[in-house]
């Protein structure tokens, strides 16, 4: 490659970098966590697996879903804020177990939190381009009566959308 051809190919992508620059700092996007989809999509899926399943609506958090299967008692909700609600979610399985959190295919006693960090701000600045905002789903799991590794919790991502303003009381 020649000098020319250098800079033009470093001139290149100086431009392609100002350019996102502007297009990322000038979009007007407010966007959230979409945790509806999501714990909707966990509760189909857990219907279809044979478990009776109720939805708790939390307010600002993440709705709960209660599921049972013969001696096999659950509670699922989104895990992404793991980190900030540990103390809440704990209150709220009480009496089921530890709560587990299940992220890429693995479980753990505590959600990965630079992991998680890092797929949310690569989907964020993904949406914000213009692209899918999708990212892995990371799903907090308590149990009683059975071991939640055994069910298919496979596929769930998490996305980022438009925010919705809260109603106005």
């Amino acid at each position: 490659m020649s000098k020319r051809d250098v800079q033009f190919s470093l001139l290149l992508a100086l431009a392609v970098a100002v350019t996102l620059g502007l297009k990322v700092s000038t979009t007007q996007y407010d966007l959230d966590f979409d945790s509806a989809a999501l714990s909707q999509g966990i509760k189909a899926k857990l219907d279809a697996q044979g478990f009776v399943t109720h939805q708790e609506s939390q307010g600002y958090q993440s709705a709960v879903i209660d599921a049972v299967r013969g001696t096999c008692h659950m509670r699922v909700r989104d895990g992404a804020l793991g980190g900030q609600y540990a103390t809440i979610f704990a209150q709220q399985a009480a009496g089921l177990g530890p709560i587990r959190y299940l992220y890429r295919g693995a479980w753990g006693d505590s959600p990965p939190l630079l992991r998680m960090q890092m797929d949310r701000a690569t989907a964020h600045l993904m949406a914000r381009l213009g692209f899918s905002g999708q990212f892995p789903a990371t799903l907090a799991v308590a149990a009683r009566g059975c071991n939640p590794a055994t069910f298919d919790f496979a596929g769930f991502r998490s996305i980022w959308a438009p925010r919705i303003p809260l109603p106005k009381p």
